[in-house]
């Protein structure tokens, strides 16, 4: 079985933006664990667990789709699942050209049928980069602190050139990617003639 999804990359400077995020959660050692800067990426579809030939032929769809020229910012930071339960920190994507959200759209249209995890939740741009320690309450006082004292993020505006279909190796705390294809997009600007 092969544990897969659709997934954007970010900008060298949008990983720096996340770098300095997860900088100032270091100063509260044993609080957070960052995600890796090698693991982080935009979830465009989750698909789950499918044989081969499924994860093949859910790739072959995707291939199907043109891809927009997205224009794609980091502003802000958000704690999920809520402000009082900031078990997972993430940075809010927003999507300067309004692509982004008819693409993922379309994109989960054509292989919710097919996949083996059906994802309901309507789609909120975010990329996570920290999760809570397991021992660590989330009502804890020093996670409060830490939370308070988070600097602001923003990114340059960057427009990624292809989205990937990556599978995941769950190994431990952490996960290894493998990109089982590319989609480059078309170059052009939505909506120009």
């Amino acid at each position: 079985m092969i544990r897969s999804f659709f997934a954007l990359e970010l900008s060298p400077d949008a990983l720096k933006v996340v770098e300095t995020a997860q900088k100032h959660l270091a100063q509260f050692e044993g609080v957070y664990r960052p995600i890796g800067i090698e693991q982080l990426h935009l979830t465009l579809a989750f698909l789950g667990e499918n044989d081969e030939e499924t994860t093949t032929k859910l790739g072959d769809l995707a291939a199907g789709l043109e891809f927009p020229q997205l224009a794609l910012r980091i502003q802000g930071w958000v704690p999920l699942p809520k402000p009082d339960v900031p078990r997972v920190l993430a940075v809010n994507i927003v999507d300067e050209s309004g692509e982004l959200v008819r693409f993922q759209r379309r994109l989960q249209d054509r292989v919710f049928q097919l996949a083996a995890h059906k994802e309901t939740r309507p789609f909120v741009p975010h990329i996570t980069f920290a999760r809570l320690k397991k021992e660590v309450p989330a009502s804890a006082k020093v996670v409060k602190k830490g939370l308070a004292g988070m600097p602001s993020l923003r990114s340059e505006v960057w427009t990624p050139r292809e989205f990937l279909h990556l599978a995941s190796d769950l190994s431990g705390d952490s996960a290894r990617y493998e990109v089982l294809r590319r989609y480059p997009g078309t170059g052009e600007v939505p909506g120009a003639s």
